[in-house]
Parts: C-alpha cells; sequence; structure tokens
C-alpha cells in the first residue's frame, strides 16, 4: 500500500463527549455530597445550640452580650426570664441596665468592669444584687469577657453570663448566723459579741448580768424549765435594746450587753428598768409562775483599756459584788 494513502485516525468526538460527561456528573455528585455534608453539620451544629440554649435556661442562667461603643447591651431570654421580664421587655441601653444594680454594690460593679477594660484582669467576674420586675432583689454572679478589641486595646465588644445566687447567699447567711447565734436564746454568742465590743471605739457602756439562783430552777423544775428561763430573759433583754445595742449570751446564765453613746449613770438606768420589766413579766410554765430576778455589773469603755477584755472585766467585778451584796442589784464600777 502506498504511503500517501495512509490516514491518521479520526477522532473518537462521540467518546469524548461521554467522558466530558462522566466527569460532569462525577463533580455535580462530589458537590451535592459536600453540600449534604454542609446541612447535616449545619442541622448537628443547631442542635447543639438548641441543647446548649436549653441547658443554659434551665440551669437559671442568662447571657449577656454587651456593644461597648454604642453602650448597649442585648439580653437572652433566659437572662431576662431570672429578674421576671418577659422577651420583649428591657430596653437595651447601658444605662438602664446599672439602674436595676443595687445603689450599694454599683460602685464596685463599674470598678470591676473597667479594670477589666483596662486589661488589669484577665476577666471579668462580680457578684452583686439586682432588681427584678417586681421590686424585689436577687444576688447574681455575673462573670465574662472582652472578646474583641480595636488595634489600640480598646474594649469594642464583651459577653459574659449570669447566675442567681440567691439561695447560695441566704444559705451562707444562715451558716454565718448559726456560727455567731447562741442557739437557746437566738442571741449573738460569746466570740460574736467580743466581737462587736472589741470594735467599738467611741463612748460605751457594758453590763454584765447573771440570773439569780439559776441552779436552784433547774433543781427544782428541771433543766427543760431552765432553758425557757433563759428564753423569757433573752426576749425581756432583747425588747429593751435600741437598734445600736448590742448583747449576747457569753456563758450559761451570764448575758453581757454593750450600750453605745452611754455613760454609767444611763447604764445603770437601763439595767434597773431591765429588772422593773423582768419583776412584772414572771415566766408562766404549767400554770405556775415563777418569778426571775437579775444581778447587773456595769463599767464604761476607758481610752486606757488594752483590749475588750478590760472593761468586760470591770463590768464582771461589779457583778460580783451585786451578786454578794444580795443579788437582784446593779453595781457601777
Amino acid at each position: 500500500m502506498d504511503a500517501d494513502s495512509e490516514q491518521p485516525p479520526k477522532p473518537d468526538s462521540a467518546g469524548d463527549e461521554r467522558d466530558g460527561l462522566h466527569e460532569l456528573a462525577r463533580r455535580l455528585l462530589q458537590a451535592e455530597q459536600r453540600e449534604q455534608a454542609l446541612l447535616q453539620q449545619l442541622a448537628e451544629l443547631r442542635e447543639t445550640q438548641n441543647r446548649l440554649a436549653l441547658a443554659i435556661d434551665n440551669s437559671g442562667t442568662g447571657v449577656w452580650d454587651r456593644d461597648v461603643l454604642n453602650d448597649t447591651i442585648h439580653y437572652s431570654a433566659g437572662w431576662k426570664a431570672l429578674l421576671g421580664y418577659e422577651p420583649h421587655e428591657l430596653t437595651p441601653e447601658l444605662k438602664d441596665s446599672y439602674k436595676r444594680v443595687h445603689p450599694e454594690d454599683l460602685p464596685f460593679v463599674q470598678a470591676t468592669i473597667q479594670a477589666h477594660f483596662q486589661q488589669r484582669t484577665s476577666a471579668y467576674e462580680v457578684e452583686h444584687r439586682v432588681r427584678c420586675k417586681d421590686g424585689s432583689y436577687k444576688w447574681i454572679n455575673s462573670r465574662g469577657r472582652v472578646v474583641t478589641r480595636d488595634a489600640q486595646g480598646n474594649p469594642l465588644r464583651m459577653i459574659g453570663t449570669t447566675t442567681d445566687i440567691t439561695e447560695r447567699k441566704r444559705l451562707e447567711a444562715d451558716l454565718q448566723a448559726h456560727a455567731s447565734m447562741d442557739f437557746l436564746t437566738q442571741l449573738p454568742n460569746r466570740r460574736h459579741f467580743m466581737q462587736q465590743l472589741g470594735a467599738q471605739r467611741s463612748r460605751a457602756c457594758v453590763l454584765m448580768l447573771d440570773l439569780d439562783h439559776f441552779k436552784h430552777i433547774n433543781d427544782r423544775w428541771g433543766h427543760a424549765t431552765g432553758d425557757l428561763a433563759l428564753k423569757h430573759f433573752a426576749g425581756i433583754l432583747s425588747a429593751q435594746l435600741r437598734k445600736t445595742d448590742a448583747a449576747g449570751r457569753i456563758g450559761g446564765e451570764e448575758f453581757a450587753v454593750l450600750l453605745r453613746g452611754t455613760d454609767s449613770r444611763e447604764a445603770c438606768a437601763f439595767a434597773m428598768r431591765l429588772q422593773e420589766m423582768l419583776a412584772v413579766t414572771p415566766l408562766m410554765h404549767g400554770g405556775r409562775v415563777i418569778g426571775l430576778t437579775v444581778s447587773i455589773g456595769v463599767s464604761d469603755l476607758r481610752e486606757g483599756d488594752d483590749n475588750a477584755e478590760a472593761a468586760l472585766g470591770r463590768s464582771d467585778r461589779a457583778l460580783y459584788r451585786a451578786k454578794a451584796g444580795g443579788r437582784n442589784r446593779v453595781v457601777a464600777e
């Protein structure tokens, strides 16, 4: 065969078209698979967000988002619910937010925020009281962090959470009260009374009081009646005190009183009024009248006292003389 008669093979246009269609189909399938994967990830993310929102709503925690430049703050529905508000209530104005903070707590709250804005702390966290919709106050723990700053380090956006800690604060107060209170008489115990006495710097008088013949009451009527006598006397004593005064059970049938802003003459007058009130208000138990009397020693606080025990020691010596002199007496030293 002549070389000139040889022809090159013709391109298979149909085959090329099929290959192109296969490649297009493959790419479309890959794109669809990627889209399905993205949709699945989006669905999982939404589910996670829903679970997180549900967990936050049920945990007594709310979320806030503060725009620092525009002085606005946005609250989650859960945050608003903490204070008794509906989702559509509350303005985003920062000035309105500060109006809800208890006036005694506001300076500390603002100082703590500024410290974080100035990067002197790694995060913002503070416990304070906030006013609810009904006018009552709750204790909250608010914590957050600046998440966006400008090139100069100035804060732009801050996000945080708020948790209701009212119950925890109540329990803490109860524990503190139990630690400083005499359970039987509901008066401060010796340790707490001595703390108040030790902190006193201005004019005041200290009284030591001892129920007379208390052992006889226990022996004749029983210790349960003796406890009633202590509670009865503590109630009468508390009713005679001013808001500025303090009293405590020192031990057994002994009590102490701190009368602020008084001298010995005024303190002795108080002691005699207390004795008179006790005389006309006997303990009634089981249809019987159980009369009570009290001996009282008085001393004033003096500039030369080294500690609180000095004044208490003088009033204790005066009490001893009152008992030695026949009981149901008032003696000042």
